[in-house]
């Protein structure tokens, strides 16, 4: 490179302004998508254990008593109690309401999920 076009180099910005709102736009609109995807509210809830599977509307309150742990149902969300393992990762969960959110007890060998009924499922593609 010539000497003047070194110093044009040096002295140019690498973004510009418009660079930057260009920037922030798709950052936003991916937050969005993401954020509308993982976001409607379910209408089911899946749950599946070693030699039971079930699947309940959510907005009907029940307790489903398992051998251990038991689920409830209640007010449109999902939480967990009273799990027979150590860690309790599955009641610190908390309480879950949203299409594809989980809770699973990996030494029950239990998940519960919130599905949309008749949707279909985008990793599996099944409903």
């Amino acid at each position: 490179m010539d000497r003047v076009k070194l110093e044009a180099a040096r002295r140019s910005k690498p973004f510009g302004w418009s660079d930057l709102i260009v920037f922030a736009a798709a950052i936003a609109l991916t937050v969005l998508v993401v954020w509308g995807a993982y976001r409607r509210k379910g209408a089911s809830v899946e749950i599946v254990a070693p030699g039971f599977s079930a699947v309940y509307p959510l907005d009907a309150d029940r307790t489903v008593e398992l051998e251990t742990l038991t689920v409830v149902i209640e007010g449109g969300s999902v939480y967990v109690t009273a799990p027979a393992c150590p860690d309790k990762v599955c009641e610190h969960t908390g309480r879950i309401r949203h299409e594809n959110q989980s809770i699973v007890c990996l030494p029950n060998r239990v998940t519960v999920t919130i599905r949309a009924d008749g949707a279909i499922n985008g990793s599996t593609g099944q409903k």
